[in-house]
């Protein structure tokens, strides 16, 4: 009788124990959920509960997802769930500081580069080590409270079904580099993010962290492509070539580069807006932007420094993501016309802080940069103030040409390079009873006439300047562009009333919806007319680099390598075109070595 209450009691003490293990697994990633979820800031627009429930889980899955894998660690449920805890808050606490003193907040990038480590032991504290110490302790007297509990090979396969089946949509940012970003999984999975409102701003880290919740955007600002190495053939290579460059002498000694925000026609639409441009001499030409509606960065970048935005070697929105990795002194066409005794200068009539323009820009070679902070002692004609109407935000573009002049007149006849950021074309562009057009053209317009204003300046100081308009990308007029056929219905996935509701297909590529305008002038400069030829329809690493060749003479390693390879070839597709550089290339132009 002794002997069979024993072991009845033995069994019973045992199922509870698999039970309890059990249960608490399932707590703990409720919780988890729970907790990632708090953590989301700002609600997304979704059509319906199911939508939101998809989204909402898909944001919080890191954290359940990094318990799940400490249970299959072996790490008792206790432990796990403190450790987890433990670490989300320590990186809500470093994200604070950080925030505090940077204006940044958090990344990836940050806990594991080593030199932010090495800065960060300066901010340790006494408290700190104390905190960490009974962080620890507490974590030993659990993992012993945890002994009393195992778990079951049931439970450790419902574990690793769930770790499974969480894992693809916790690293959907890494499927591209991982499968390929043609591969139809990468595909299918990006597609259905967009479908469920999951975005990794990656233009803006604040508000990623707050859309997304801190493990999400930890995990999302990993998929970082590292920047690429170089061995020491491949510096020497790099190094001859951009001495040869230069040694090469300039072609004009005013050199005006204008990105153009949102402008954009062809021969249906607007060219009646853009023909102020024309009639000044300008000749045009088509390019082929890597972005459309935003990522204004990542083609002032293609253009600034020869490199495609999009390539197997670097990730995402570049200013971005490799504001810091960038070395001091980048190669582009700023500092190679820098180190040829050119002015370089670089203004923008709005925040000098957005995509770390101020960051990049001083690495570039840029000597001075000029924002809306710098413009605030110009004053806007009292006809332009009175025109206003209430839904331009905008800073005007007066103020950037302004600013421009003045600085180019201060000059006084001496080489100077300026890269001008205009911005009154900026979205978004409400419906008036339209799909956006009437707002746009009105935009447009004033730019238009800003810049011809602008220009005449200019030529008054130097005829022979050479002065680039280039549109950065279409405007994002989803429905009209739709309905003017532009951009095809066959494109999209999910269309309706709003530009908002607009969903790209998967497999759309740059040559798609990427066709953009561009406008050279240079006084009676011979070369126009073949540098128009040439550039028709190419990207815009390739059209700066032909720019250079006909125009300028900067001698930009990167330059020289897109013409000697005939990156306007147009045999070549545009797959082939963004992924010829060699890695290498990249490497030695903007993260390694820093001999000016």
């Amino acid at each position: 009788m002794n002997v069979l209450f024993k072991t009845t009691s033995l069994i019973s003490n045992n199922y509870r124990k698999k039970f309890t293990s059990s249960l608490l697994d399932f707590f703990f990633i409720i919780v988890f959920f729970i907790l990632a979820i708090a953590e989301i800031k700002n609600p997304a627009p979704l059509p319906n509960y199911l939508y939101s429930l998809i989204h909402y889980l898909w944001l919080a899955s890191p954290l359940p997802l990094a318990y799940i894998f400490l249970r299959l660690v072996k790490l008792p449920s206790f432990v796990s769930a403190y450790v987890v805890f433990l670490l989300l808050k320590l990186l809500e606490y470093i994200s604070g500081i950080k925030l505090s003193l940077t204006g940044e907040v958090l990344s990836w990038n940050d806990l594991f580069s080593q030199s932010n480590i090495t800065i960060a032991k300066h901010y340790l504290t006494a408290w700190p080590v104390l905190l960490l110490f009974l962080a620890i302790s507490l974590c030993v007297i659990l993992y012993f409270i945890s002994r009393t509990f195992y778990t079951t090979k049931k439970n450790t396969i419902v574990l690793a079904i769930s770790f499974i089946i969480i894992l693809p949509f916790s690293f959907y940012t890494h499927f591209s580099s991982l499968f390929g970003e043609d591969s139809i999984f990468s595909r299918k999975m990006i597609l259905l993010a967009k479908e469920m409102n999951v975005t990794y701003k990656s233009w803006n880290w604040p508000e990623n962290l707050q859309d997304n919740g801190m493990a999400m955007h930890v995990v999302m600002t990993s998929s970082r492509k590292s920047a690429p190495l170089a061995s020491k053939n491949n510096k020497d290579t790099y190094n001859l070539e951009k001495r040869a460059g230069s040694a090469e002498l300039p072609k004009h000694k005013t050199v005006i580069y204008v990105l153009c925000e949102s402008c954009w026609y062809d021969n249906a639409n607007f060219k009646e807006i853009i023909t102020p441009i024309l009639n000044e001499g300008f000749v045009t030409f088509r390019a082929t932007s890597p972005v459309y509606g935003g990522g204004t960065a990542n083609v002032e970048f293609e253009m600034l420094t020869g490199f495609p935005s999009n390539s197997r070697v670097l990730s995402g929105i570049i200013y971005q993501e490799y504001a810091t990795q960038f070395k001091s002194h980048t190669d582009s066409i700023a500092s190679a016309l820098g180190d040829k005794g050119f002015i370089t200068y670089a203004a923008h009539n709005y925040l000098k802080e957005f995509w770390h323009r101020d960051t990049v820009y001083k690495k570039f070679g840029f000597e001075r940069f000029d924002g809306l902070y710098e413009m605030s002692t110009i004053s806007l004609p009292d006809q332009i103030v009175a025109g206003r109407k209430k839904w331009q935000w905008q800073p005007d573009d007066y103020l950037l040409y302004k600013s421009a002049i003045e600085h180019l007149k201060k000059a006084d006849g001496k080489n100077i390079f300026m890269n001008l950021i205009t911005m009154s074309t900026h979205g978004p562009y409400p419906h008036e009873n339209d799909s956006g057009e009437y707002i746009y053209t009105f935009e447009l317009k004033q730019a238009v006439d800003r810049f011809v204003d602008f220009y005449k300046e200019v030529k008054e100081i130097d005829p022979n300047a050479v002065v680039v308009v280039y549109g950065d990308h279409k405007p994002a007029l989803n429905k009209f562009f739709m309905n003017r056929n532009v951009l095809p219905p066959n494109l999209f996935s999910k269309t309706g009333e709003n530009d908002n509701d607009f969903v790209f297909k998967w497999d759309i590529k740059p040559t798609d919806y990427g066709d953009v305008p561009v406008f050279v002038a240079a006084g009676n400069d011979k070369n126009l007319e073949k540098l128009a030829q040439e550039a028709n329809n190419q990207p815009y690493f390739c059209v700066s680099s032909l720019i250079d060749k006909y125009l300028i003479n900067s001698g930009l390693t990167s330059f020289r390598y897109n013409v000697k390879n005939r990156c306007f070839d147009t045999s070549h597709s545009y797959e082939e075109k963004i992924n010829a550089m060699p890695s290498w290339v990249y490497s030695m132009a903007l993260f390694e070595g820093d001999e000016k």
